[in-house]
């Protein structure tokens, strides 16, 4: 049997996972069912404040993940001194050392290097959302520090599309979905050579992007389920 992905999962990204649904059945629960699914204190209880009293989608993955409480890594001592050196190493900016300001994406990178470390995982994903916080100090980190990979929500859908646990028309509509919210950014599609893109036109063309990611990964999964393998 496969051993499971361990997934370190972010505010933004949670949310987003509690918005998608296939069969009846939310994201969020397909994610624990198919990886070792964590996260930290600090993006825990971020994640609990987001919730409003109708949002039925959160309350549901909060309520899972508050029955995993071994899923949530304590902001430990060990936690504390990895985010302290990286901000002497200058990797989060400095501002950002007394305020909550990507507190909880700070501390589950700094949870990803602990537990990498001290033997608990051989590597992890960081899931994440939060494209200020990745470009601003999470990819950086991963660069140098080999804790794992960052991925996407869309990333995620694909994913799981690939191991055949959603069906091709599901995964279509969860990347539509997925581009239709505000918590996903379209930075990097906003820039063309001649003049800045709309934000539609900047989602229309990520939807474009990772819609052509799906049809590649379908013809493969075709391609094998008709016999076409190598001996």
């Amino acid at each position: 049997m496969t051993e499971k992905i361990n997934l370190l999962i972010d505010t933004n990204a949670f949310s987003l996972l509690s918005m998608l649904e296939f069969r009846r059945e939310k994201l969020s629960k397909l994610v624990f069912k198919y990886f070792n699914a964590y996260t930290c204190r600090t993006v825990f209880d971020e994640f609990g404040i987001t919730i409003s009293s109708a949002d039925q989608g959160n309350k549901l993955t909060y309520r899972l993940l508050d029955k995993k409480k071994e899923n949530i890594f304590p902001i430990s001592p060990y936690t504390k001194a990895i985010e302290e050196q990286l901000f002497h190493l200058e990797y989060f900016p400095k501002d950002s050392q007394y305020s909550r300001k990507d507190k909880g994406e700070r501390h589950l990178v700094c949870a990803a290097i602990e537990h990498v470390y001290r033997g608990r995982f051989s590597q992890c994903i960081i899931l994440s959302e939060d494209s200020r916080a990745i470009e601003g100090f999470i990819r950086n980190i991963a660069d140098v520090f080999p804790v794992g990979y960052i991925w996407s929500v869309f990333d995620l859908v694909i994913f799981l599309f690939f191991l055949c646990k959603i069906t091709y028309e599901d995964a279509s509509v969860a990347l539509r979905e997925l581009i239709s919210s505000p918590a996903v950014s379209v930075k990097k599609y906003r820039r063309n050579k001649n003049r800045s893109n709309t934000v539609e036109e900047a989602r229309q063309l990520m939807l474009a992007d990772q819609l052509k990611r799906l049809e590649k990964i379908k013809e493969m999964i075709n391609y094998l389920k008709g016999g076409n393998r190598g001996n």
